[in-house]
C-alpha cells in the first residue's frame, strides 16, 4: 500500500505463509484489532516500515518449516517483546532496527547466523535456545546487547567479530565462542552488565592470538561454570 495500513481481526493469532511489506518509503504496517500472536515462515521487509510492536505475545518466524528467516533490506522494523526465529537474521545497511524492550530467540533446529550487508545491529534481548549441538554463527562484524544476553542450549560463534553491549548474561547451557583477538583491560566477554549468572554451559574463548578473560585482571571476580 501506499499508506498507513494494518493487520486486523479478533482472532488472538493469526498464521500466514510468507509476509512481505513492500510498502511506498515512509508509509507503516502494524497491528490492529485483538491479535496478539503473528505467526509466518519467512518475514521479508524490502520497503516501507512495519511496527509489529502491538504484537504483545510474540512474532513468530517459525511456522511450518525448519529455517524461517528475518530479511530486512529498508525501511525501519519496531520489534514486539517476543521475536521468535528458527533461521537466519539478515540485516541490509539501509534499516532501521528498533527493538524496544524486546528478546529475540534464536530457536532454530539447524544452522543459523546473523548477517546481512549492514556493519553492526542492537538486541536489547538475545536469546540462544537451539538444538544441541547447532550453531548460531554472528556474521556481522558488531553485534551488541543491550539488557540481557541468555544461553540455553546450542551454540553461539561469534568468530573474530565483536560481541559488546551493556548486557547482563545468563547461562544454563550451550556454547559461547569468542575468537575476537581483545586484550583491553575491561577483557572477555565485553558484555558490561554486573550480573553474570552462569550456572551452565561453556564459554569457549578460541581467538588465534591474545585474549584477556573478564575478571581476572579485577578486584573481586566473576565465576564461571
Amino acid at each position: 500500500g501506499t499508506g498507513a495500513q494494518a493487520i486486523n481481526g479478533t482472532a488472538a493469532s493469526q498464521t500466514f505463509n510468507n509476509i512481505t511489506i513492500a510498502k511506498t518509503a515512509g508509509t507503516t504496517l502494524s497491528k490492529g484489532g485483538s491479535t496478539t500472536t503473528l505467526t509466518c515462515n519467512d518475514l521479508t521487509q524490502t520497503t516501507g516500515n512495519f511496527n509489529a510492536s502491538g504484537f504483545t505475545t510474540a512474532l513468530n518466524v517459525n511456522s511450518t518449516v525448519a529455517s524461517s528467516d528475518v530479511t530486512l533490506t529498508a525501511g525501519t522494523f519496531t520489534a514486539p517483546l517476543i521475536t521468535n526465529v528458527t533461521g537466519n537474521w539478515s540485516q541490509a545497511v539501509a534499516v532501521t532496527f528498533t527493538p524496544g524492550l524486546g528478546t529475540v530467540n534464536f530457536t532454530g533446529t539447524g544452522a543459523q547466523a546473523i548477517n546481512g550487508a549492514a556493519a553492526s545491529t542492537t538486541f536489547y534481548g538475545l536469546r540462544v535456545n537451539k538444538t544441541v549441538a547447532t550453531t548460531l554463527t554472528q556474521s556481522l562484524a558488531t553485534v551488541s546487547v543491550t539488557n540481557l544476553l541468555t544461553m540455553t542450549d546450542g551454540i553461539f560463534n561469534t568468530g573474530s567479530n565483536i560481541l559488546s553491549g551493556a548486557a547482563n548474561i545468563t547461562a544454563t547451557g550451550g556454547d559461547l565462542r569468542l575468537g575476537e583477538l581483545y586484550s583491553a583491560a575491561s577483557g572477555l566477554p565485553r558484555l558490561s552488565g554486573a550480573a553474570y549468572n552462569i550456572t551452565g554451559g561453556t564459554i569457549t574463548f578460541n581467538g588465534a592470538g591474545n585474549q584477556l578473560i573478564k575478571g581476572l585482571n579485577t578486584a573481586g571476580s566473576i565465576q564461571y561454570y
